[in-house]
């Protein structure tokens, strides 16, 4: 029983250091999701009156709820999510060995923004075996300091966190460059002899022109 105060002490110090660190991240980030919402609308808005003379062509974009929103241009989908959790790297990832980090535990805990790409015509025929993939990840931590995982496509990959400040511009940057990787990947037919043989289930599923993929995105 004497171990008790030293147990009851050891866990106040972790939820007033540690955990309020995380929750603090939790809605510094929730703030720049909102900013990016705010920003990707502006820059969606944008270009569809870019191209309001082009046919069967559009941008369009849609709030999902407090952790997603989704631009639809032409027939792709990109979805934008924050995730709840506020997450730390493997021991052995390269950014744990930067000095900024060893320096301070808490600058370990960042928040998580996603960018996936779908085929929007996946999600409108309910095509549930079309695979969506993952364009990059940003994760930011309690001192707005950013770091990317994602396709070459955006051409920002950092690796030294404690020179990356988080501003408008980069943001920009990046939902603009998600846009564009986005794009730029083309979709392809599966090879014949995979798809010629189908059973009646795949059938009502697959609602034209069986199960298109995109070509995938080469991960730095």
């Amino acid at each position: 029983m004497s171990k008790a105060p030293n147990s009851i002490q050891n866990i106040v110090e972790l939820l007033r250091n540690n955990h309020a660190a995380k929750q603090k991240v939790f809605h510094l980030c929730l703030g720049i999701f909102d900013k990016m919402r705010y920003m990707t609308q502006q820059i969606t808005e944008a270009i569809n009156q870019s191209i309001e003379d082009v046919a069967w062509v559009s941008a369009e974009f849609m709030d999902k709820g407090e952790f997603e929103f989704q631009v639809r241009l032409s027939g792709e989908l990109i979805v934008f999510s924050f995730h709840s959790n506020i997450i730390t790297f493997p021991e052995n990832h390269v950014i744990n060995a930067n000095p900024y980090i060893k320096e301070n535990e808490l600058r370990s805990y960042f928040g998580v923004f996603l960018a996936y790409n779908f085929l929007n015509d996946a999600i409108k025929y309910n095509r549930l075996h079309d695979q969506g993939y993952l364009i990059a990840r940003m994760f930011v931590n309690i001192d707005e300091k950013y770091y990317i995982e994602g396709v070459r496509q955006l051409n920002f990959l950092h690796p030294n966190v404690a020179e990356n400040d988080l501003h408008d511009e980069m943001l920009f940057a990046f939902i603009s460059s998600c846009f564009l990787a986005a794009l730029q990947n083309n979709s392809v037919v599966p090879d014949f002899e995979s798809e010629k043989v189908i059973n009646i289930a795949q059938l009502i599923n697959s609602r034209m022109l069986g199960n298109i993929q995109k070509v995938g995105y080469q991960l730095d």
